[in-house]
């Protein structure tokens, strides 16, 4: 349940390359790579654009190819972000408490960041305490 906070890269396909069973004796004039970096607080979305095209340049100048390679962002969105005081979730936390029908944790509150958490025991931050203080 903690992989949300990281940031992952997902390749979503690439499209104008032969992907049925069989020989593939022609080598496509086009080919697009499609993929999407999950970006989390405090990474900078312009930042990690530049990097990543920074990178892929970097490497396809390595091959030495006469083919040419432009990469592009098609859409760029902040990471999102929770207000742990919204009323819903502020809601979602008293349920937890009264020990409504999904109660399997014992404490709703991170005992790190002493902020609602959804997430415990499961939680990293919290787990992580846990073994420090044994």
């Amino acid at each position: 349940m903690h992989l949300w906070r990281y940031p992952s890269l997902s390749i979503h396909g690439i499209e104008g390359a032969f992907d049925e069973p069989g020989t593939k004796t022609v080598i496509p004039g086009r080919v697009i790579g499609k993929f999407s970096i999950r970006l989390v607080p405090h990474m900078n979305l312009s930042v990690v654009e530049k990097q990543v095209k920074q990178h892929l340049e970097a490497v396809f100048s390595k091959r030495n190819s006469s083919n040419k390679m432009t990469v592009s962002m098609v859409l760029g969105l902040h990471p999102w972000t929770a207000n742990i005081w919204d009323p819903q979730y502020l809601a979602a936390k008293r349920a937890i408490k009264t020990g409504g029908p999904y109660r399997y944790f014992d404490s709703p509150v991170c005992s790190r960041t002493k902020t609602p958490c959804l997430f415990y025991p499961r939680c990293i931050v919290c787990s992580s305490l846990k073994q420090q203080k044994q």
